[in-house]
């Protein structure tokens, strides 16, 4: 099977890829590289192209042949979002309607899309799949939007709408809750918490690559997955973060909570994706913080909380 992969040089992309290719899928990743890509092994069976989804020739060659598409790319960070609201439209959603119309050209038998739990808006009780779709930021829109005009196309589809991702990858991010936490705490001794009282649905990142895995060869029909492990105060994760790397580089950790500044607040339901298709998210923060120590005893990223690689800051 060749498989389509967009932004497949991100955070997710980076992590993901070596698994397909160690299922023997033949991959094209489609990316702008704006962090690089030097973050994906050297394969017979992987095929990487510098590109932007605007491009709409090299867009219909990559995807000829193709049997399934995995969606991944995007503007990903609300601040950069707010910053750059044209650059943001375009490559988040200017580029899915085409991206849609030339998957079914092209004879695409499934199309996953890592949309997030970002599009429901705010809620204070784990919503379900069929809750209305309510995002408060930018960067919700795009996906809500993006949702909707795959449901409207014709081809197979899989919509998954995960939790703030966390975990160890080739290309990190330190942009996410979870994971710059864990920066700021192995970095420098301390975490800060705007409000804390705001609560956030948690994924590792390899249960969202192994649901991703699951769906390439999943026997049901079109369907929407919310994708998490857990659905916990933004304080309460502090100082869970904060007691593993505790355990992990023999330090103090302190946790300090100041005035609320983010208005976002959410929680979703993991019901469906065990009852359809048997899956259980199992990777704790406590592991997923566990694999970024272990990293940073070894000396890895020193600029972690300096390097604009690690935040998806868009270069325009």
């Amino acid at each position: 099977m060749k498989i389509l992969v967009t932004g497949g040089c991100g955070y997710v992309g980076s992590a993901l890829i070596p698994h397909l290719l160690a299922n023997n899928y033949k991959i094209v990743c489609l990316d702008a590289q704006w962090f690089g890509n030097g973050f994906l092994p050297e394969n017979e069976n992987l095929t990487i192209c510098k590109a932007d989804l605007r491009d709409h020739d090299l867009l219909a060659h990559c995807l000829k042949g193709s049997t399934a598409v995995i969606h991944l790319a995007g503007m990903t960070n609300d601040n950069e979002c707010k910053k750059h609201p044209l650059e943001a439209n375009a490559v988040n959603f200017g580029v899915f309607e085409n991206l849609v119309k030339l998957s079914n050209e092209a004879g695409v038998k499934r199309f996953i899309f890592p949309s997030s739990a970002a599009a429901y808006g705010n809620s204070n009780y784990p919503v379900s799949e069929d809750h209305p779709l309510l995002p408060t930021t930018d960067y919700g829109r795009f996906k809500r939007d993006c949702e909707e005009v795959l449901k409207a196309s014709k081809l197979k589809y899989f919509i998954l709408r995960p939790g703030g991702v966390f975990g160890y990858a080739p290309r990190m991010r330190f942009d996410l809750s979870v994971n710059m936490m864990t920066a700021h705490a192995a970095l420098n001794g301390e975490i800060l918490v705007a409000g804390g009282e705001q609560s956030r649905p948690h994924v590792h990142i390899r249960d969202l690559i192994d649901v991703i895995l699951r769906l390439l060869t999943a026997n049901i029909n079109s369907d929407v997955f919310n994708v998490v492990y857990a659905n916990q105060r933004i304080e309460l994760t502090a100082r869970i973060v904060a007691r593993t790397v505790e355990k992990w580089l023999k330090r103090e950790i302190s946790v300090m909570v100041s005035e609320r500044t983010d208005d976002r607040s959410y929680l979703v339901s993991g019901d469906k994706l065990r009852q359809i298709l048997s899956f259980e998210c199992r990777r704790n923060i406590e592991d997923g913080v566990g694999e970024l120590c272990h990293a940073f005893k070894r000396g890895q990223w020193p600029d972690a909380l300096e390097n604009k690689v690690y935040s998806n800051v868009a270069p325009v």
